[in-house]
């Protein structure tokens, strides 16, 4: 077993075999997992209020990462990605997104999303929303780990077959 653990998604733990040619395969587990991390040398800020950009509609609330099952998928779908959520005072609340190795940046505040750099952060979000849905919801058991010297890969299989694959 090991612990996995992206900047958007809670951790999670894959149980894997090791192969007879060195590769570990295995499943996620379904239970969430929370590890301390390790953390050495300085950390990066939490992105603070969202820098001039272009703003936009948008169907989903920025409280769609709030459930852990989507957020996993998400991760996926933007690995190295940091998310910070508060509250503005009002009741409501603003989640922003932020890329460090790019700069890219968006701030989802109600219906409305503001991206700065140079790629539309929650576009990506919509997008492995609008997958995740089409795919009947897939729960973080369901998807498999393969982890070499060269690479690390999770995969799902859909029911009709289809396979998707992401490099972590």
């Amino acid at each position: 077993m090991t612990p996995l653990k992206g900047t958007l998604a809670g951790g999670m733990v894959a149980r894997l075999t090791k192969l007879d040619d060195g590769t570990l395969a295995g499943r996620v587990m379904h239970t969430p997992a929370a590890f301390m991390p390790l953390i050495s040398g300085p950390q990066p800020q939490s992105s603070g209020p969202c820098l001039p950009g272009t703003e936009r509609p948008t169907r989903l609330r920025g409280s769609v990462l709030d459930d852990w099952t989507f957020s996993f998928f998400a991760q996926l779908h933007l690995p190295a990605t940091t998310v910070r959520t508060w509250e503005a005072g009002n009741g409501s609340d603003t989640t922003t997104l932020h890329d460090p190795a790019d700069g890219s940046y968006a701030q989802v505040r109600g219906t409305t999303v503001t991206t700065a750099g140079p790629r539309d952060l929650w576009e990506r979000v919509e997008g492995a929303h609008a997958l995740w849905r089409s795919l009947k919801r897939p729960r973080r058991e369901w998807f498999t780990v393969e982890a070499s010297t060269e690479s690390q890969v999770m995969s799902y299989t859909a029911p009709n077959g289809r396979a998707y694959r992401w490099a972590m």
